[in-house]
Parts: structure tokens; sequence; C-alpha cells
């Protein structure tokens, strides 16, 4: 119904944003990683959007990418996926990162999201195999052994996935043939 609505953002939370389109201000629900992208406060902002329509509930869900919007709706497709983890998972990974995960079949790093468990990353993984395979999304970092274990190693230390996720990604930028002990070092400085 909404591909996206585009407006002044008028008020922001962790979890919502209000924008307001010629007076008349939309609620919408967004995920984590919306929040630290937004522009200020008066700011015009353009969210790509879903509206998702329950008994008790008219929820309208935004997101600042369509890659994010392209992996929410898939999630929604998941048997024992809603609108909830849904926004969980989008909110708490980045979307190449995902994709990577499920085409490399990694139930463990899907396991790093909260509220995923090892059954449910499982079946994203069996669900959403073929489906992410026609998506491309540009890739942040690539997944190999060092970076893998650099990122369970920082996530074991109590950091957020996506702090977690940014630090690897700027260690591996700068320096892509790194040992794990020397990414963690270096993300540890970036965190």
């Amino acid at each position: 119904m909404y591909a996206y609505i585009k407006g002044i953002l008028i008020e922001v939370t962790t979890n919502t944003a209000i924008v307001d389109v010629h007076g008349l201000g939309y609620r919408l629900s967004i995920p984590q990683s919306s929040f630290s992208n937004l522009p200020a406060i008066g700011k015009e902002v353009l969210f790509h959007t879903t509206l998702i329509i329950r008994e008790d509930a008219h929820t309208l869900y935004g997101f600042i990418s369509r890659e994010e919007k392209t992996i929410f709706e898939l999630l929604l497709h998941v048997s024992g996926i809603g609108p909830k983890t849904a926004l969980s998972i989008t909110g708490n990974m980045d979307t190449a990162l995902f994709h990577q995960a499920i085409q490399q079949a990694n139930p463990s790093l899907l396991c790093k999201i909260p509220g995923i468990g090892k059954k449910t990353a499982e079946r994203l993984i069996v669900e959403l195999k073929d489906k992410c395979s026609s998506l491309s999304f540009s890739p942040t970092l690539s997944l190999n052994s060092h970076s893998t274990d650099a990122i369970a190693a920082l996530l074991h230390l109590g950091y957020p996935l996506l702090k977690v996720q940014k630090a690897v990604q700027s260690v591996l930028e700068e320096c892509p043939n790194s040992t794990t002990s020397s990414i963690v070092t270096a993300a540890l400085k970036k965190i």
C-alpha cells in the first residue's frame, strides 16, 4: 500500500519514528540499526515502508534502505517469524552479512541475533537459502575463519553485534589479510 514515506522527521526513539508529511504524522516502527542512521530532528527523511494489518493493529514499518525492507519482507514468509522478530533481525545484523550467513549456511552467526536460537537459525537458512540466492547485496565484510572467529570473540566479550560488525569491517578494509587476534585487537580500539 505504501512504498515509501518522505517527510520531516519530528520525533524518534530507538524503535519508532514520527514523520510529518504535509501536516499528517506517520508513526513508523523502525529497526535499531536505523536509529543511528537518521538525520537530525527537523530534517527530511525517506523511509521504505511495509504496512502490516492485524486484527488489533495496523502497523507501518520503516527502513532507511531498500535492502533492509527486502530482508524484513522475506523474513515474514518464514514460519514462526513475525514482524517483531523480523524487525529485530534486520535491526541487529547488517543485510549483507545476513545474506552471507544464509548463503554460507552459518547458523552460529545467526544465533548471535537476540531472540534467535539454533533451531530458528537453521529454519531461516533452509527457508531463505533459495530466496536469497537471487538477491545481491554489496558485501560489507567477507566471512572467513578469521573474521568469523573475531566476531564470535567480540560478541563473547558482550559487545553488540552491529558495533562488532562495523568495527571488524573497518579493520578488514584497512588490513584484509589480518589474523583473528589482530582483528580483535584493532576492532577493540574502534568500538
